[in-house]
């Protein structure tokens, strides 16, 4: 066999190997499970859509909150992220508050009553787990574990 052969038989071979990894990724994810998986949405039992992506500095985490008649939503989801990656809050509420995320540096955001959809970004630079708390509500949104 020539070399030419050789190199065009090893590029399909890994083409091949690479596409199969994402098979198999794709497969192990979805569900209804809080803690949404690469690439996919979970739904939380009250409806609630997070999405966790792929490691991938262009793409950001991004969760959802509402906070409704003293009712928070999510509460103590367990979301996967990647250390660098931007994660994304999106706010409604009908009273104010403040989101505390437990990071290093830790973040702050004030939240506005009546806000639809406010929009909070952050990075993560450390590993390790990362909690997110609403401090008026007393309530903990979620809990990143950021690899």
């Amino acid at each position: 066999m020539t070399h030419d052969a050789m190199s065009h038989r090893m590029i399909r071979w890994t083409a091949a190997l690479g596409a199969a990894v994402v098979a198999v990724g794709l497969a192990g994810c979805g569900g209804t499970d809080e803690s949404a998986g690469a690439s996919s949405t979970a739904a939380t039992p009250s409806g609630v859509s997070m999405v966790s992506p792929p490691p991938s500095a262009d793409t950001a985490t991004t969760i959802d909150i509402t906070i409704a008649n003293g009712t928070v939503t999510p509460r103590n989801a367990r979301i996967e992220a990647t250390v660098g990656t931007p994660i994304v809050l999106y706010v409604t509420s009908d009273a104010a508050d403040e989101v505390h995320v437990h990071s290093t540096p830790e973040h702050s955001f004030e939240v506005t009553a009546g806000a639809q959809r406010e929009r909070f970004e952050f990075t993560v630079t450390v590993p390790g787990s990362v909690a997110i708390e609403l401090h008026e509500a007393d309530v903990t949104v979620a809990t990143l574990q950021v690899r």
